[in-house]
């Protein structure tokens, strides 16, 4: 883990594999921490299932730890 508690939010622009993990991110534009940008989110089964279901343009947020940093990659906590 490279950092914990990061809030961030953003609308849900794609899904996409990245190597080295197991399942697919969603693929963010949206802020953390306040500093705009393009992110990966990694959530849980059910909630990519969500995702999946309601496409893309859907609105995410939460807090998160950093997991990766190029690319950005945080793992929504359940809080």
């Amino acid at each position: 883990m490279l950092g914990g508690g990061k809030n961030f939010s953003g609308i849900v622009v794609g899904v996409e594999y990245l190597d080295g993990f197991n399942s697919p991110l969603l693929y963010v534009h949206g802020d953390v921490e306040g500093s705009e940008r393009d992110f990966y989110v990694l959530v849980d089964e059910k909630e990519l299932d969500n995702y999946l279901r309601l496409g893309i343009g859907q609105r995410i947020e939460g807090v998160g730890e950093e997991i990766s940093r190029n690319p950005l990659v945080i793992r929504k906590l359940v809080v």
